[in-house]
């Protein structure tokens, strides 16, 4: 009865920004497990993973403009950079490129430019990399951006969101399954490249030659995922 007991209690950390800087954000969060899992009686305290993120919250200012870029570090030897929310893409395009075929990204491309409804959906990958994937699709946009319903990883109690009368993106992990949608939905099977439901609207079949050769560049980046015997592979242990 009178030994010392040592309880461990779980601890979940989590950040959160409105900056697709996917790339930055899982650094940092790096950082901050390696902080948490100091030892007590390291040089750095504790006190070290508190004082780390006290330092992302309320010390490292967000970007005023585009031409502005914030750099700090968070003592672990490594520099971090922020840009303004239109630059900041330091993430791989890979997601989408070695899920889709360029006929497939010409068209998801074409449907989000006319503001049309488009669900993305897989059963295999992960929903970190399901977000990862819509993140790139809005990266090819710039300078345009999406403005209407955007929900990357939609869960399974929301279904009803595809029912939504005005556009969206919508990424569905864990498939369809028996879910309905509307007409005017296309619906991409990032699994096996291919368009489950096609809307019925006007999509001009030509490809513009300054969208398509870009396009073409970003394909041909990534050619060890289009092997069938990687592709499994690639969606499990990518992120």
């Amino acid at each position: 009865r009178g030994e010392r007991l040592t309880f461990y209690t779980p601890k979940a950390i989590c950040l959160l920004s409105l900056l697709p800087c996917l790339g930055t954000l899982r650094r940092l969060l790096g950082d901050v497990l390696a902080a948490a899992r100091a030892e007590p009686a390291s040089e750095k305290g504790p006190q070290y993973a508190q004082r780390l993120m006290a330092q992302l919250f309320y010390e490292v200012p967000l970007p005023p403009d585009h031409a502005t870029q914030v750099v700090f570090t968070t003592g672990c030897g490594r520099a971090a950079n922020l840009l303004d929310q239109a630059f900041c893409r330091d993430f791989s395009f890979r997601p989408l490129f070695a899920s889709l075929s360029l006929p497939r990204v010409f068209l998801l491309l074409k449907l989000v430019l006319l503001e049309q409804k488009v669900v993305l959906t897989s059963q295999t990958m992960n929903p970190a990399l399901l977000s990862a994937t819509f993140e790139v699709l809005r990266a090819v946009l710039f300078p345009f951006d999406w403005e209407h319903l955007y929900i990357p990883v939609l869960p399974s109690q929301m279904r009803w969101t595809l029912e939504c009368p005005a556009p969206f993106l919508i990424g569905v992990p864990g498939g369809l399954g028996d879910a309905v949608v509307t007409e005017d939905v296309t619906v991409f099977d990032l699994d096996n490249d291919r368009v489950v439901a096609h809307a019925s609207s006007d999509v001009p079949e030509a490809t513009p030659q300054a969208l398509e050769q870009p396009l073409q560049w970003l394909k041909g980046a990534y050619p060890w995922e289009q092997n069938p015997a990687n592709r499994e592979y690639w969606r499990k242990y990518h992120l």
